[in-house]
C-alpha cells in the first residue's frame, strides 16, 4: 500500500510540474501509431519479408509504453487498477493458450485511451491508414511484392488483392476506412465527400468483386444521406431492444454455424449468402470443443502465397474465431463490451457512433477482423475523450 500511495505521488508530482496529460497523450498515440504499422504490415504482402519476431516485438514494446501510462499518468483508483491488472494478466494468458495475441493488445489500447481524444485518434488511424494502402498499392505496382489475382469458381471474374493478402482483406479494410472517415465527419458528407464515398466504393466492389462489403458500404452512404432521419429513430428506439436485437443476431449467426448441414434448404441459402461462412464454422465445431481460456486452431486460408494443393480451413466469422479460439471468457466480455459500448454511446447521444457500431458488427459475421486494430478503431472510443461529438450533437440539438 506504502509503494502505491508513493506511485500516485510521482504521478501527481509529474502532473503539476509538467502537462502530463498532453505529453501521455502523445506517448500514447506514438505508440498507437506503431503498433497499427506492425499490424497493417502483417495484413499485406510485405510480411513475407518482414520478420515476424520484429513485428511482435514493436506490439510488445508499444504494449508496454501504454501499460505505463494506464498505471502512472492515469486517474485510476487502486481497485480499478487492480481489476485492470486482473484482466490484463488473464488476457495475456489467453494469448500464450491460443497463440492470438488481438484481444490482450486491444485491451491494452482500449483501456489506455483514457483521457485521450478519440478525434486524434481518428486522425492518426485514417493518416497512417491512407499512407500505408498508398505504399502497398505502390509496392503491389512495381512488382516489389506479390499481388495476388484469383478468380471465383465458374465464374470469369478476377479478384485483386494489390498487396494485400486477399482481395476480402482489401475490401473489409476498405470498408473500415470509409466507416472511420464517416466517424471523423460525424457523419457530414459534403458533395465531394459524397462523390468521393460512392467512387471509393464502386471501385473496391471492381477490384475485388466482395459484393457484402459493396452492400455495407452503400449502406453506410445512405445513413449519412438521411441523418437526420435515421438519427431521430435511434433517439426514440428503446436501446435495450436494440441491444437485445443485436445479441440475438450475433447468437444466431453462432447457432446457425453449429447446426449447419448442406441437406438443410434453408441453411443451404443461408449460407450461400454469407459466402460459405457457415460451412467452415460447422467444420471448427467438429474439429474443436469449445473452451473456457482458448486454444490453438491450425488454420490455413487462401491468403498469402500457396504452392501446390493444401487443405483449406478458416474461420472468416469473428464471433465465432473468438469464441472458437479465445475461449467462453473472452466471448462473454467480448458480448459484454458491445452492451457497455451501445449503452455508452446511447447515453451520450452519440448515434453516429451506435449506426458505425451496427455496420462493424454486420460485418463481422463475414470478415475476420473485429479486433484488429489497423481494421477496427471504434472499441477505443470506451475511454478515450469524445468532447467534439458531444459538443457537435448539442449545438444541433440548440438548432432543433
Amino acid at each position: 500500500m506504502e509503494k502505491l500511495l508513493e506511485k500516485n505521488k510521482f504521478a501527481e508530482k509529474l502532473r503539476t510540474n509538467y502537462n502530463w496529460p498532453q505529453i501521455a497523450e502523445i506517448v500514447y498515440l506514438v505508440a498507437l501509431a506503431a503498433y497499427l504499422i506492425s499490424n497493417f504490415i502483417g495484413g499485406t504482402m510485405f510480411s513475407v519479408y518482414v520478420s515476424k519476431s520484429l513485428l511482435a516485438n514493436i506490439a510488445e514494446l508499444a504494449s508496454a509504453v501504454v501499460a505505463i501510462k494506464i498505471f502512472v499518468v492515469d486517474h485510476w483508483d487502486w481497485e480499478k487498477a487492480l481489476i485492470i491488472l486482473l484482466f490484463g494478466l488473464l488476457f495475456w494468458g489467453v494469448y500464450q493458450r491460443s497463440m492470438d495475441p488481438s484481444f490482450f493488445y486491444y485491451f491494452v489500447f482500449v483501456i489506455g485511451a483514457k483521457n485521450v481524444s478519440f478525434k486524434k485518434i481518428l486522425k492518426l488511424f485514417l493518416y497512417l491508414e491512407v499512407c500505408m494502402i498508398i505504399i502497398t498499392l505502390i509496392a503491389a505496382a512495381a512488382g516489389w511484392i506479390t499481388s495476388i489475382t484469383i478468380g471465383r469458381r465458374d465464374e470469369a471474374t478476377v479478384r485483386l488483392a494489390l498487396g494485400m493478402i486477399y482481395p476480402t482483406d482489401f475490401a473489409a479494410r476498405t470498408f473500415y476506412l470509409l466507416v472511420t472517415f464517416a466517424l471523423y465527419r460525424d457523419f457530414k458528407f459534403d458533395l465531394p465527400e459524397y462523390i468521393g464515398a460512392v467512387a471509393l466504393t464502386f471501385t473496391m466492389y471492381f477490384l475485388t468483386d466482395t459484393r457484402i462489403d459493396f452492400i455495407l458500404m452503400l449502406l453506410l452512404i445512405i445513413l449519412i444521406a438521411a441523418k437526420k432521419q435515421v438519427f431521430r429513430f435511434l433517439a426514440f428506439f428503446n436501446r435495450r431492444i436494440l441491444t437485445g436485437s443485436i445479441f440475438i443476431f450475433i447468437m444466431l449467426n453462432v447457432v446457425l454455424a453449429y447446426l449447419y448441414s448442406p441437406t438443410n434448404p434453408i441453411l443451404r441459402i443461408a449460407n450461400k449468402l454469407l459466402s460459405g461462412r457457415l460451412t467452415y464454422g460447422h467444420e471448427a465445431f467438429k474439429r474443436f470443443n469449445v473452451t473456457l481460456f482458448g486454444q490453438v486452431v491450425p488454420q490455413v486460408g487462401n491468403g498469402g502465397i500457396h504452392h501446390g494443393t493444401f487443405d483449406y480451413f478458416f474461420i472468416d466469422v469473428s464471433f465465432i474465431r473468438v469464441l472458437m479460439m479465445l475461449g467462453v471468457f473472452c466471448f462473454i466480455v467480448l458480448m459484454y463490451f458491445i452492451w457497455y459500448l451501445f449503452k455508452h454511446y446511447d447515453q451520450l447521444q452519440l448515434y453516429s457512433f451506435t449506426v458505425a457500431l451496427l455496420l462493424i458488427i454486420l460485418s463481422s459475421v463475414i470478415d475476420q477482423h473485429l479486433l484488429e486494430l489497423s481494421f477496427n478503431i471504434i472499441f477505443l472510443s470506451a475511454f478515450a475523450n469524445l468532447s467534439y461529438w458531444q459538443h457537435s450533437n448539442s449545438a444541433q440539438l440548440k438548432e432543433q
